[in-house]
């Protein structure tokens, strides 16, 4: 019997081999299946990640863009509506005006050509110079009674003073369009060009201001502004 069972044990143990390497093979290939459906699926978590970071990075994109746009509409409605209502902001003006003699002065003391850094900068100082007897003449005819303005009309004096701005400001206008074709500089340019949309902005407002007010009704307004 020992000799028996000593001959089947090489034969068992070959086919415990046999029967074992199949199992094995069969466990290591779900074993690789399931690493690559994990991969795959790690893959495509990670590129609909994205994808949906990329859709809301353009969604937000998008939506700036919208508001900045409505912001730029906004205030071309609220600078035509002030023109239309003839209203003209002390405030406002000032602010707008300081800013052009500031962009100015700062173009003249940079730009090369000599005649034209004189021409900047005149311009800058005289709309300066302007700028407290204008604000002052405003507030003027703002602060004109109601009473007062019914029976003799409105405050011609200041309104007069408010259309001599108009004129140099109109002038000053002209002056800068010429500056800016002989500028070689592009910078310089857009600077030149900015400024002279506000100076425009200004000058449509105060001929608005200026007409609401001179068409304002009085009993003997006519008869005043003949001694004006």
């Amino acid at each position: 019997m020992n000799r028996i069972t000593k001959s089947l044990i090489p034969a068992l143990s070959l086919a415990l081999v046999f029967s074992v390497s199949p199992l094995s093979q069969a466990h290591a290939e779900d074993l690789s299946v399931g690493v690559k459906t994990e991969t795959s699926l790690h893959t495509q978590t990670e590129t609909g990640d994205r994808e949906l970071s990329d859709r809301n990075e353009s969604v937000h994109a998008s939506t700036s863009t919208k508001v900045d746009s409505e912001q730029e509409i906004n205030d071309t409605e609220d600078s035509n509506s002030a023109e239309d209502d003839g209203e003209l902001d002390v405030e406002s003006h000032d602010k707008a005006i300081k800013t052009v003699v500031h962009s100015l002065t700062v173009l003249a003391k940079h730009e090369e050509d000599k005649k034209m850094a004189k021409d900047e900068k005149d311009i800058a100082d005289e709309q300066d110079n302007e700028l407290s007897s204008t604000t002052e003449a405003i507030t003027h005819v703002d602060e004109r009674g109601k009473l007062l303005t019914f029976l003799i009309g409105a405050d011609f004096k200041n309104l007069g003073a408010i259309r001599s701005t108009i004129a140099i400001t109109d002038s000053h206008i002209t002056e800068l369009e010429a500056l800016k074709l002989k500028d070689t500089s592009a910078a310089d340019r857009a600077i030149l060009d900015s400024q002279i949309k506000v100076l425009q902005d200004q000058k449509l407002q105060m001929e608005a201001y200026v007409t609401a007010h001179e068409s304002t009704f009085s009993l003997f307004g006519w008869f005043f502004k003949l001694f004006q």
